[in-house]
């Protein structure tokens, strides 16, 4: 990804890199207003769909030993 920025930069095109941190991203925020966020974003329908579908009864917990 990086060699095809450079790339891009040094051929004097436009360039963009769009990138989500899914590790913290969503333990924080409800759903919902995640979808409203991204639709405000501009992000595709497609894709906040696919990511709505992704956190559709996922769990997290800590173990403390």
């Amino acid at each position: 990804m990086q060699t095809k920025l450079s790339n891009a930069c040094d051929n004097r095109d436009h360039a963009a890199l769009a990138s989500l941190d899914l590790t913290a991203a969503f333990d924080v925020v409800g759903r919902n207003v995640l979808k409203i966020c991204l639709k405000i974003k501009g992000i595709p329908f497609q894709i906040i769909n696919l990511l709505d579908n992704w956190l559709i009864n996922r769990l997290a917990y800590c173990k403390v030993m």
